[in-house]
């Protein structure tokens, strides 16, 4: 007997109402207009930000001094970034690899100064290696028995293929906390049979932010050291190529953008967990496996109903977006995921999120992960010995995705992600 799927009987429109619209993201046109020569009158001011950024050691210091002078210049509004067929002799040099391998690993290596503790009002400086995610947690439930973890993302044009195995001790760290608060502020929530409720997810989803934040910083940083240098130009006319030059400066305009956004979702958890604010609508899936974590601030550009937000390629204003970090409950895995009560977009994209079927969560929740987190960590013993090769596509699809705008869902969910419930923490 032939079994007919009930989306047989459904129009088009509902079911592509059923289809999260990030999962065909890179076949949407947002049809931004702009005027070329905006975007060259951009380049000089932009060069003028790295140039004054560069001698400047704290990243935070640096970004900040970013975002004002990109603001005191009035650079331009628009994020698009110059595209054009001559670049790929460019994209190709060995050289400019090089130039972008080394801001990835910038992003991952420690300050070269001390900087602050990330509490409010703390007056001492962070250790070296505050994790961002559970050490003895998820990180823990993802070790092989030597300890060793993978990290994916961290170096993209390596030989190695953007993996680094790396030991828990050292996954997810960042400069973030004095040793006081480091011991202290967390506890109530790593503790084993902690509540997923809205004080421990809040508290865990600041932490994750502050990590990104940092890594934002470092980057603005990275690209303006990148941009203010003479070796991109160099290799640029020797390509007979400007266009990639321009790009770059733009890729600097779209870091500036990216930490904005991480510094203000830092500031609305600050109150969150430190003023017992409730601006946030928090959900959480709980998964029965998961073979990896990450966190992460996701930009939402694009609704349900396929309609582009106002604020698309917008660089003053900030488009809605979510936030998330995944955590160990109970022995299961969590994607703790938040919005801004006030942000009427998102939350309406989170409340039909939580609408879907186990089913379809298992083959979204990785495209949020995988490509809403710049640096995965991941089951060796999975990707070694259980791991499909349509996992291994899913995953490597990823490594060059800079947001969530995969289209692997369409394949459905990876063999090693199966996702229980979902519910919301404080609705």
């Amino acid at each position: 007997m032939q079994i007919i799927s009930p989306n047989a009987f459904k129009k088009p429109k509902e079911i592509e109402r059923m289809i999260p619209p990030t999962l065909d993201y890179g076949h949407i046109k947002f049809n931004v207009r702009f005027d070329p020569k905006v975007l060259f009158r951009d380049f000089k001011p932009l060069m003028g930000v790295a140039n004054q950024i560069e001698d400047i050691l704290d990243p935070y210091e640096a970004a900040n001094e970013a975002v004002r002078l990109a603001k005191q210049n009035r650079i331009g509004r628009h994020l698009a970034e110059l595209q054009d067929d001559i670049q790929e002799r460019t994209v190709k040099d060995k050289r400019f690899l090089g130039l972008e391998q080394k801001i990835a690993i910038s992003v991952e290596k420690p300050a070269p100064v001390d900087l602050p503790c990330c509490k409010p009002d703390c007056p001492e400086f962070a250790i070296k290696n505050s994790h961002s995610l559970q050490k003895n947690g998820i990180l823990a439930s993802l070790a092989d028995e030597n300890g060793r973890i993978l990290q994916t993302k961290i170096t993209p044009f390596s030989s190695s293929g953007g993996m680094k195995d790396l030991g828990v001790r050292y996954a997810s760290v960042f400069p973030g906390y004095c040793k006081a608060c480091e011991q202290s502020i967390f506890s109530r929530a790593e503790i084993l049979n902690a509540e997923v409720d809205k004080e421990n997810t809040a508290l865990l989803l600041w932490r994750a932010l502050c990590y990104i934040r940092y890594r934002r910083a470092q980057e603005v940083k990275a690209r303006g050291m990148m941009v203010s240098k003479p070796e991109m130009y160099a290799i640029s006319s020797e390509n007979e190529d400007p266009f990639t030059a321009f790009a770059t400066a733009f890729n600097l305009k779209t870091s500036i953008y990216s930490y904005k956004m991480s510094d203000k979702w830092v500031s609305i958890l600050d109150d969150q967990v430190w003023s017992s604010a409730s601006e946030l609508s928090i959900a959480s899936i709980e998964l029965k496996k998961l073979p990896f974590a990450g966190c992460g601030a996701i930009p939402i550009p694009i609704d349900f109903d396929r309609i582009t937000h106002p604020n698309v390629g917008n660089f003053h204003s900030t488009l809605p977006s979510l936030v998330f970090t995944t955590v160990l409950k109970e022995g299961r895995p969590h994607i703790i995921l938040a919005c801004r009560r006030g942000d009427r977009w998102s939350r309406n994209f989170l409340k039909r999120l939580m609408r879907m079927d186990c089913e379809l969560l298992a083959a979204y929740i990785p495209q949020i992960i995988l490509g809403g987190s710049d640096t995965v960590f991941l089951s060796k013993r999975y990707w070694d010995h259980e791991s499909t090769e349509r996992d291994r596509c899913i995953l490597k699809h990823s490594q060059f995705m800079a947001s969530p705008q995969m289209v692997f869902p369409f394949w459905g969910a990876p063999d090693g992600v199966s996702v229980q419930r979902a519910f919301w923490v404080n609705e």
